[in-house]
């Protein structure tokens, strides 16, 4: 994924120019971070009735990152309703910490991935 030359970042028509410009930031940052240069394409694929956000793609769509709010309302749905449910059956705090440090493990770490640091670039921008 570092070796990554080429990258596509599909978004609402509506946030064309704002995912631009937070792309270029973010290959701005990449270049800075790895001494590599990356080519950013776009796509206006996502529906503009979504709430927003971005994906991220690479190596011809075989690695993608989903940075929409509707993915990222799923996966904090999926985190609350564990350790929720720990929580219940008894498991206390001690249980709760414990998912919390498997939620940690679990995010991607934008400074391993750089498609990752495209995407959490432009869900803060967009």
């Amino acid at each position: 994924m570092l070796l990554a030359s080429d990258v596509t970042i599909a978004h609402r028509p509506k946030d064309a120019d704002l995912v631009k410009k937070a792309a270029k930031k973010a290959g701005d940052r990449y270049k800075e971070m790895s001494g590599r240069e990356s080519k950013i394409s776009f796509e206006d694929s996502l529906n503009d009735d979504s709430a927003g956000g971005v994906t991220g793609s690479t190596m011809g769509g075989r690695i993608r990152v989903d940075n929409t709010l509707q993915e990222r309302l799923k996966i904090l749905e999926e985190k609350v309703s564990w350790s929720f449910g720990k929580y219940i059956q008894g498991g206390g705090e001690a249980d709760t910490r414990r998912s919390s440090r498997r939620a940690r493990h679990q995010e991607i770490q934008p400074s391993r991935n750089p498609l990752a640091c495209f995407s959490g670039i432009l869900a803060v921008s967009v």
